[in-house]
């Protein structure tokens, strides 16, 4: 590192810039690689596409959410200061918001039905909740809920952190369907 004195001294930015093209490159080498990974992982488990894409999305913010204090740190920006905003910020989305029916919780709840849930768009479900019980066929697992038509006819919207919490019946038919894959 010695050697490197001169180019610090002479050039202050030069050293900077270069190390930021190489965390630039590098998030952008580990961006691609947990996009592809997740599309293998949909394909493989015959995911729908829609849902691919929202899980890209939060993946790709949160993998944008740790580079970037690497990268203020690097420039030399306080993050005492962006931390005492950050830690603010969240606690009061921590109180706003981690309700039953937030946003956050359907947001991560969407995370958990991509994963490791073994329904589908296209199957048809029962949730047992007493009285309001809701049956009918898989439209859409959006980023907020899931989209269920109903025998009725009926489109009920579903919070996905509910849909986490109920029991859930998925109702066999006798000829699976193909799903439709743009890949």
């Amino acid at each position: 590192m010695e050697n490197l004195d001169w180019l610090r001294q002479d050039w202050p930015y030069l050293f900077k810039l270069v190390a930021t093209c190489f965390l630039v490159v590098l998030y952008v080498i580990i961006a691609s690689t947990v996009n592809i990974s997740l599309g293998r992982y949909a394909k493989r488990h015959h995911l729908a596409y829609r849902r691919l894409i929202y899980t890209r999305k939060f993946a790709n913010l949160l993998l944008f959410l740790l580079f970037l204090p690497l990268l203020l740190g690097f420039w030399g920006i306080n993050l005492r200061g962006l931390l005492v905003l950050a830690s603010s910020l969240f606690a009061l989305v921590g109180v706003a918001f981690f309700a039953s029916w937030s946003l956050l919780s359907n947001i991560t709840s969407s995370l958990i039905l991509f994963v490791a849930f073994p329904l589908r768009i296209g199957d048809t479900i029962r949730i047992v909740d007493g009285d309001n019980s809701v049956e009918g066929e898989i439209l859409d697992m959006g980023l907020f809920n899931v989209k269920i038509r109903t025998s009725q006819g009926g489109i009920v919207l579903y919070p996905n952190n509910l849909f986490l919490q109920k029991p859930v019946v998925k109702i066999l038919k006798e000829s699976p369907e193909e799903v439709f894959y743009p890949w």
